[in-house]
């Protein structure tokens, strides 16, 4: 479940991303979590004071590389009913 929460928060970025600049997903992740992110691609950026949070960040596909994943992005979409979505992007 987590997995898809993150495919479907990057297609939402990806959608702003074409519509107003959108470039990266911000994580606060608990140490417990940071495998996890890992393994969908986030980096660890910093360490908050409390020693208990991580800062981590996914850099967004530049628009170029954007094409090469937007049929699989697209056919994700139609799965779970998100038809505005990819009207956004389509356009």
């Amino acid at each position: 479940m987590g997995t898809k929460l993150v495919i479907f928060c990057e297609i939402l970025a990806l959608t702003l991303q074409k519509k107003v600049g959108c470039r990266a997903i911000i994580v606060d992740s608990k140490k417990d979590a940071v495998g996890f992110y890992t393994q969908c691609d986030f980096m660890e950026i910093a360490q908050e004071d409390d020693d208990n949070t991580i800062f981590m960040v996914y850099d967004l596909l530049k628009p170029s590389e954007l094409n090469d994943e937007l049929d699989d992005i697209i056919t994700f979409c139609k799965f779970y009913g998100q038809n505005d979505l990819i009207e956004i992007l389509k356009n």
